[in-house]
């Protein structure tokens, strides 16, 4: 494999300073304190939960389940082994446990520290949201997958402004399920101390055929030499599906190549494009990328449009004759009111002022999809996050004229 020493490119550093001042003044110069800490060691906390159908035993004194309105027939209890006290939080059947504890609503946006010592037997993954009370949408979130054993855990977050009277951390997890907590904090987090996870390259080994997946796609590029490389997630993914007779149509006669895999949120995206041979083994033309959808629930604007700042400069900086084209994330949900739908406009603002014309450039598709009164239709998004061939065939057409409209331009 021949080494390809990158050239110094200015846009690099320029994207990455501009981003980072931009969120940083939004963003307070200080902040710290712990906002909940619970012992759940201490059985004298423990209340009985409110007879009803559903639900059954104790939590600690601020905790609420919420998994009755389900008929998930969750339990809670104090427990104690080895000198060590906890809750424990089973689910039974197929539902998801799910129980949350108040917090104060805040009107800035605000980064913090997530601290918990667990277990699951079944090594389960716990999610946990900043959430309204009776609203699907979350203000942030982030997951922590448990170990057999105890074992301690932090993850760090930012949440866009919270500024309602019933927030809650929620904690949720898929049943069948037992999950052991013997201790939580959440505590608000300096901005000088917060690294957005959006911009730490991650991989999901543990995700079945994820890696493998990567290395054929990657083999496939190194081989191939594309001039043309589509990266994303499940839509880009999707082109050897769905979108198939349309790539074959549109896209393919550009000697270009699908990078995407299902689920991949914009962190994954930059572990695979840092682990590639892009800039070595192959250095295209032009790099479309699809991304950020499935980082809606998990992180705000300004740290999925971080990230994507980063996974643009990777790409600047491992091949910097290549010309990048940032897509808006498309449309999802039926109707103009689902809640991710304000989310996706405000990530397509920040992607918009990622482009600078010259060598990164933005083209939001997302109108094309919509009916006239914003709603999206079955025979267009099968699932109203996917697309179907039909669509397939006005995003290929599309794309491939802009694409040969930037490979034509000279540097």
């Amino acid at each position: 494999m021949k080494t390809m020493v990158p050239t110094p490119v200015p846009l690099v550093l320029a994207l990455a300073l501009a981003w980072g001042n931009a969120v940083a003044a939004g963003a307070p110069s200080s902040a710290g304190g712990t906002i909940l800490h619970c012992d759940f060691g201490d059985a004298a906390t423990y209340q009985p939960i409110p007879k009803r159908e559903f639900v059954s035993g104790s939590l600690p004194a601020g905790w609420h389940d919420e998994a009755a309105w389900s008929k998930a027939g969750c339990t809670y209890a104090f427990e104690k082994e080895g000198g060590l006290g906890f809750l424990r939080a089973t689910c039974p059947g197929e539902k998801r446990l799910q129980f949350f504890h108040l917090i104060n609503g805040f009107a800035t946006r605000k980064a913090f520290k997530l601290s918990l010592r667990a277990r699951s037997r079944g090594k389960s993954e716990l999610k946990f949201r900043l959430q309204e009370s009776g609203q699907p949408s979350s203000f942030a979130a982030v997951d922590i997958g448990l170990k057999e054993e105890w074992a301690d855990y932090t993850a760090i977050f930012a949440s866009r402004p919270a500024d309602v009277k019933a927030l809650g951390l929620r904690v949720f997890a898929a049943g069948p399920c037992t999950v052991d907590l013997a201790s939580l904090t959440l505590a608000e987090l300096p901005w000088s101390d917060y690294v957005a996870p959006t911009c730490v390259p991650t991989p999901r080994p543990n995700h079945p055929g994820w890696l493998d997946r990567f290395q054929r796609a990657n083999k496939r590029m190194s081989e191939q030499k594309p001039a043309f490389v589509v990266l994303g997630d499940s839509i880009t993914g999707a082109w050897e599906a769905q979108g198939k007779d349309a790539w074959t149509t549109h896209l393919a006669p550009l000697n270009a190549c699908a990078f995407g895999i299902a689920g991949d949120g914009v962190e994954h995206l930059l572990w695979r494009v840092e682990h590639s041979g892009l800039g070595t083994d192959f250095q295209p033309a032009l790099v479309a990328i699809l991304i950020g959808v499935n980082n809606l629930f998990s992180a705000d604007a300004d740290d999925i449009a971080a990230g994507t700042a980063k996974l643009i400069a990777l790409i600047r900086q491992r091949s910097p004759t290549t010309k990048i084209l940032l897509l808006g994330v498309f449309p999802v949900g039926e109707k103009p009111t689902d809640p991710r739908r304000p989310l996706i406009r405000e990530v397509n603002a920040r992607y918009a002022k990622l482009a600078d014309g010259k060598q990164v450039f933005f083209m939001d598709l997302g109108p094309t999809f919509l009916e006239r009164d914003g709603t999206l239709k079955k025979e267009t998004f099968f699932d109203f996050v996917h697309c179907t061939p039909q669509s397939y065939a006005l995003y290929a057409a599309k794309l491939a004229a802009k694409a040969r409209e930037l490979m034509e331009r000279p540097q």
